[in-house]
């Protein structure tokens, strides 16, 4: 690459910066390099995604409710689950809170709803083959199958596009990870969850 060609990709790789930011829009995760880690149970994990892509419509595990409340709303319902911890319910999402000396502290998110998405702007609804081209391969895919050995092949075929499920699984860190539910190649739901 020569000094012209250089100075080029520098002003528009700027320019992009510049006007992501004029937007208000986000520079969007590359890829992470899988990096094996070893958690404090003695368990080797992959980590192939950055904690700030598990934010879901800019809420990260660790807020406090009251940023929940500021960026969603009033929910539609408050629940105590007893021992320190509290859910809060909105139309499509759940998110799950334990205390934290005066504040509550996001700990879980839960959506089932189309009208929430990833910083990567992945959302419930769409097609199962966006999680490879957004995040990359999954550090863990748990497969649900369902065996029909009485009906004939075909409908045995059938039947199990119908229930099958993947979960794909991708850890920040040993602690966050996101999974989404996939059902007939289609995002069902995805999870965000802090482990204890």
């Amino acid at each position: 690459m020569n000094i012209v060609q250089l100075q080029r990709c520098r002003v528009l790789a700027d320019f992009l910066v510049g006007a992501s930011l004029l937007t208000g829009g986000s520079v969007a995760y590359a890829n992470r390099a899988p990096e094996v880690i070893m958690t404090r149970w003695g368990v080797e994990i992959s980590c192939s995604i950055y904690s700030g892509q598990t934010a879901i419509n800019g809420i990260n595990i660790g807020d406090s409710h009251e940023k929940v409340k500021r960026i969603l709303g009033t929910p539609q319902s408050v629940r105590s689950e007893g021992a320190g911890t509290m859910s809060y319910s909105y139309r499509g999402m759940r998110i799950k809170f334990y205390k934290s000396g005066n504040y509550f502290i996001v700990c879980d998110m839960e959506v089932f709803g189309e009208e929430y998405s990833t910083i990567d702007k992945v959302s419930v609804g769409m097609p199962e083959k966006v999680l490879k081209e957004k995040y990359g391969e999954a550090d863990s895919i748990d497969l649900e199958t369902h065996l029909f050995p009485k009906l004939s092949k075909s409908r045995q075929q059938e039947y199990a596009k119908l229930r099958d499920t993947a979960d794909y699984t991708y850890h920040a860190d040993e602690r966050i990870s996101m999974t989404f539910s996939c059902r007939k190649g289609v995002i069902q739901s995805i999870n965000v969850h802090e482990t204890d």
